[in-house]
C-alpha cells in the first residue's frame, strides 16, 4: 500500500516469473476523505469483484469494530459492529473474509 495524502494506492501481484521477478499492478486508489479509516488498518482485496474490505478499531477503550467496503468507484459502505468489552489481555479480533459465503452486491 502506498500512501499519498488522503489517497492510498493498493498494489497487488499474483505472478512471479521463472526469473523470480515480481510483477506489480495498481489495483485501486482509495480516497480516504470519504471514510473515517485510520492508518494501520487490516484489509482484504477481492480482485475479481474489484473491492477492498477494511477493518479498524474506532476506539481502543471499547474496541468498537468498523468494516468499510470500498468499491472500484470509491463507493463506501460502512458496517459498525457492536463494541465488545475490553479484556485484561489484549488479543486483536480475527478478521476473516470468505467470498464464496458472503454476498456483496
Amino acid at each position: 500500500m502506498e500512501e499519498n495524502g488522503e489517497t492510498n494506492e493498493i498494489w497487488v501481484t499474483n505472478k512471479i516469473d521463472e526469473t523470480n521477478v515480481v510483477s506489480w499492478s495498481m489495483f485501486l486508489a482509495v480516497d480516504y476523505s470519504k471514510t473515517d479509516i485510520d492508518s494501520g488498518v487490516r484489509f482484504l482485496v477481492d480482485e475479481e469483484k474489484k473491492f477492498v474490505v477494511y477493518w479498524h478499531m474506532k476506539s481502543v477503550v471499547s474496541y468498537e469494530n468498523v468494516v468499510h467496503i470500498i468499491e472500484e468507484d470509491n463507493k463506501v459502505r460502512k458496517v459498525d459492529f457492536e463494541a465488545y468489552a475490553r479484556s485484561t489481555s489484549y488479543s486483536p479480533p480475527l478478521f476473516t473474509y470468505v467470498p464464496s459465503l458472503v454476498q456483496i452486491q
